[in-house]
């Protein structure tokens, strides 16, 4: 085993151990979205219940049976990708 395999192999094994996925999810929690974006939790959750058509609408998606809001990756890069291209 070389040098590098080891070094992914305690890395993999240190990201187990804290729980975090190394594997990049579809959908992702508004706590997700705030560790991962740095987003308020309830700033993206307010902002999901406006009308679709307002300019700050953050599009959510909810199971059917639970309360949880979840919020896709792709379009939470797009969106942010936008803001930041008109804040320059």
């Amino acid at each position: 085993m070389n040098e590098l395999e080891l070094i992914h192999k305690k890395l993999d094994a240190i990201l187990a151990h804290l729980n975090i996925s190394t594997h990049p999810a579809k959908f992702m929690t508004a706590k997700q979205v705030e560790s991962h974006y740095g987003i308020s939790a309830k700033t993206l959750l307010n902002r999901s219940k406006l009308p679709q058509d307002h300019k700050r609408y953050i599009p959510a998606l909810c199971l059917k049976g639970g309360r949880k809001k979840y919020f896709e990756k792709k379009v939470l890069d797009r969106i942010l990708l936008v803001s930041q291209d008109s804040a320059i």
